[in-house]
């Protein structure tokens, strides 16, 4: 029966079946590549109806921060709160970030990350560079800072939803 099982697939062979013959192959070429070896790449197929669109997404600048460093006097709890207990305040508000309340604590440099952290999830202009100098030189004002645009954050957010929220209704 295996012998006959044999002859089947040489037939096949030869009429042009599966597996194909590969003594015609080898007999017709040059030089044998060993098998395994990927001798042509697959080719990107063109979408249907031939046309390829490159798609550009345009992003903006950033925005600069809402308030200077030095904006201390119009959050003055914030500005008590970061002199007299520096530490709990930076725990508390690393916290609200979405952070472990310990990262302070932890972490050398938490303010920096927090800083670039925030900057980048809003699309603040700056630099790694620029939250380096400015949390190590100017530490409380830089935590007052964010906890300004932390502020004006929500409250953005909360008239988005706000508003978002009237609009369905018509």
């Amino acid at each position: 029966m295996s012998s006959n099982k044999g002859a089947i697939l040489d037939d096949a062979s030869e009429a042009g079946g599966y597996p194909p013959n590969t003594a015609h192959y080898k007999a017709n070429q040059v030089g044998t590549v060993p098998l395994g070896v990927v001798v042509n790449q697959p080719q990107a197929v063109p979408p249907m109806g031939g046309v390829n669109q490159t798609v550009i997404i345009q992003q903006s600048g950033g925005k600069t921060w809402s308030t200077t460093l030095c904006s201390c006097t119009s959050d003055m709890e914030s500005c008590c709160l970061v002199a007299w207990c520096g530490l709990c305040y930076q725990c508390w508000f690393h916290s609200k970030n979405n952070e472990s309340c310990c990262t302070p604590i932890c972490v050398p440099g938490a303010t920096i990350a927090l800083r670039t952290k925030l900057r980048t999830q809003h699309n603040i202009m700056g630099s790694i560079m620029d939250d380096c100098c400015v949390a190590c030189f100017c530490g409380p004002c830089t935590l007052c800072q964010l906890k300004r645009e932390y502020d004006i954050i929500q409250r953005e957010k909360v008239i988005t939803t706000v508003t978002t929220t009237t609009m369905q209704h018509y």
